[in-house]
């Protein structure tokens, strides 16, 4: 029982796919235009992201200038009191120029690491964004096909729509022709039984007649 059971729920998944791959096959150009302009969403997101990456990199390079400004101004005071035997004040500010030293060393390793990141974000970014212009591309593309097939379709049906209707039409004059036709025979057949009944030649005889008058003449000549 749950063998049959588990058999027609499998039957039921299956056809609740299929009806969703239909839906899918049918919007699929909706679909990938709603997908590009997400993708589009991200790729914004991405690059307002890299900006910001960007500027702190900045920010964090001109605070290690300043830092490395103070350091230098630093070691020339120092050889300053070295020079000058005043070797206590020359070791105070040695202990602050360390200092100083210490957070540049900071400051340098921020800067390389978003270097770094930046260098990283980059380059995902200009991969998203060919491959952003590839699906556009495909998309314009999918798009004029099936403008192409749909207006190719449209004149098929239109032709078949004509030949249909040129046909009943040949058919509409093939019947007039012949009723004509049945007329006038019927209107030949009339005066040749008029001609017969008053003893008249008939047009066949009539011709015959100027055909042996013909004939007589050409002989006499």
């Amino acid at each position: 029982m749950w063998y049959l059971v588990n058999k027609l729920m499998t039957a039921a998944r299956g056809g609740t796919r299929e009806v969703l791959e239909q839906a899918v096959d049918v919007n699929a150009l909706r679909i990938l235009g709603q997908e590009i302009y997400q993708s589009e969403a991200l790729l914004r997101e991405a690059k307002n992201h890299l900006a910001k990456v960007m500027a702190e990199k900045l920010q964090a390079q001109r605070q290690l200038e300043i830092l490395k400004g103070k350091i230098s101004q630093k070691e020339q005071v120092i050889r300053d009191h070295l020079q000058a035997q005043r070797e206590s004040e020359a070791l105070a500010l040695a202990q602050t120029l360390a200092a100083l030293e210490a957070q540049a060393q900071q400051r340098q390793t921020q800067v390389d690491q978003l270097q770094q990141y930046e260098e990283r974000l980059l380059q995902q970014v200009k991969d998203a964004a060919q491959q952003l212009d590839h699906y556009r591309s495909s998309l314009s593309m999918a798009k004029a096909t099936q403008h192409a097939q749909a207006v190719t379709q449209k004149l098929h049906g239109t032709t078949q729509l004509q030949t249909d209707q040129f046909g009943a039409m040949q058919e509409t004059l093939e019947r007039i022709e012949r009723k004509q036709q049945l007329e006038a025979d019927r209107l030949s057949a009339q005066q040749t039984i008029h001609h017969y009944l008053h003893d008249e030649p008939t047009i066949v005889q009539q011709r015959q007649q100027q055909a042996l008058l013909i004939l007589e003449r050409l002989k006499a000549a």
